[in-house]
């Protein structure tokens, strides 16, 4: 046993003593009791000496070790990992997650380095004693945790975490921030759009099955109306025939007033007789040069006004005969009137709904590719968080003990 002075044989032949071989048990078992919680060994090494020194002086005092929170680490140790860190961090700061308290970025908290930890049950005697071995509770509203500022490695964990925080650590949190956002973004918005792709899907169904309808009722519309379409096209030939006919009078008109100016000019001498013909209707104009102009200029007169009244008679015939070929084909296709209107109501709001459904054709494929193009953008930001969160664990690693 440790506690059995070792004494040369001589001396206790030259010096018989009585030795008490009785087990102090209370001692042996605080010795047993003494097993600090073996979290403290994943302590920074002055932390951990100054933690179980801490632990060992509560003991001796109230019987009890100080216990330290595992759960606050969720990794069965006290020394939190910058994974875990980037967790907690990301639960508060970004996701918003119900339980999740503030958090320093990864690299950035003294848990990282094992210089502080989170205890449970603490009381103002255990308080007093870690205070007195270094400990401090530096962050006011978390009585329960503690922070080791008299640690040989503390002064150079502080300059690594300010270092951090002002460099990668700050640029992590900006690449992971935005790539959640914008991959939280992209997934409701592709969301949106599957909803608007399959109301877009059977809109374009329903269109295509009115254009049917349409198209039906059109072919049956054309095919009623055919025959009046013909007699249409007839009276249009007609028209035309009589519109030259109509031109070809006025040539007669022309060349028939030549033929009276003229004669008018031979009776200029006659100035009262001319201004009596002035006066007349042409048909008695015809009667008083058929007695006072001489036989040949009369002849070529009455040839060219002859020629003209039959003429007017047979357009005006012509002319009766055509309203009356349109009187017949309204009284006809009076009934398809209200048939043609429908259709031409049904073209325009085909058109109109067509024009919508491109549009919307359109902006769900714009929406698409803006989903892929925060898709790629994301990731690119995660890759790079990713790449900054290897240094950051590099980093940590050059200042843990």
């Amino acid at each position: 046993m440790a506690f059995i002075k070792q004494l040369p044989i001589n001396s206790l032949a030259d010096n018989p003593i009585e030795y008490n071989w009785t087990f102090d048990v209370e001692k042996l078992d605080l010795a047993f009791q003494l097993s600090y919680d073996p979290l403290a060994d994943t302590l920074e090494t002055d932390a951990r000496r100054r933690f179980i020194e801490a632990d060992r002086l509560y003991f001796l005092k109230s019987n009890k070790h100080i216990d330290i929170n595992e759960g606050s680490t969720a990794e069965g140790n006290a020394r939190r990992s910058c994974s875990r860190q980037m967790q907690l961090w990301m639960g508060w700061s970004v996701m918003k997650l119900p339980g999740y308290a503030k958090a320093n970025l990864p690299g950035c908290s003294h848990h990282n380095y094992g210089v502080a930890a989170d205890l449970r049950n603490v009381t103002d005697e255990m308080k007093e004693i870690l205070l007195s071995q270094g400990w401090s509770d530096i962050y006011h509203g978390e009585e329960w945790h503690f922070t080791c500022i008299e640690s040989n490695a503390f002064k150079k964990i502080e300059a690594k975490i300010n270092e951090l925080r002002n460099g990668i650590s700050q640029q992590w949190a900006q690449d992971m921030t935005v790539a959640y956002e914008l991959n939280k973004k992209k997934n409701s918005f592709y969301t949106e759009l599957k909803v608007r792709q399959k109301k877009f899907e059977g809109e374009a169904l329903e269109f295509n099955r009115q254009v049917k309808i349409y198209n039906d009722a059109k072919l049956q519309f054309q095919t009623e109306t055919q025959p009046q379409a013909q007699r249409r096209d007839e009276i249009l030939i007609r028209l035309s025939q009589h519109d030259q006919r109509i031109a070809q009078l006025e040539k007669l008109y022309v060349e028939y007033r030549n033929v009276a100016d003229e004669i008018i000019q031979r009776l200029s001498d006659q100035i009262d007789e001319i201004r009596r013909l002035m006066a007349l209707p042409v048909e008695q104009i015809h009667q008083v040069i058929s007695l006072k102009v001489p036989a040949d200029l009369r002849a070529r007169y009455e040839s060219i006004s002859a020629l003209y009244f039959a003429t007017a008679q047979q357009i005006k015939h012509e002319s009766d005969y055509i309203s009356s070929l349109i009187n017949s084909l309204n009284s006809q296709t009076g009934g398809f009137e209200n048939k043609a209107v429908v259709l031409l109501q049904q073209y325009e709001f085909l058109k109109n709904l067509r024009t919508t459904l491109d549009n919307e054709k359109q902006s769900v494929e714009r929406g698409f590719v803006d989903v892929q193009l925060m898709g790629n953008e994301s990731f690119l930001r995660m890759n790079r968080a990713a790449q900054l969160f290897e240094k950051i664990e590099a980093e940590v690693k050059t200042v843990s003990i």
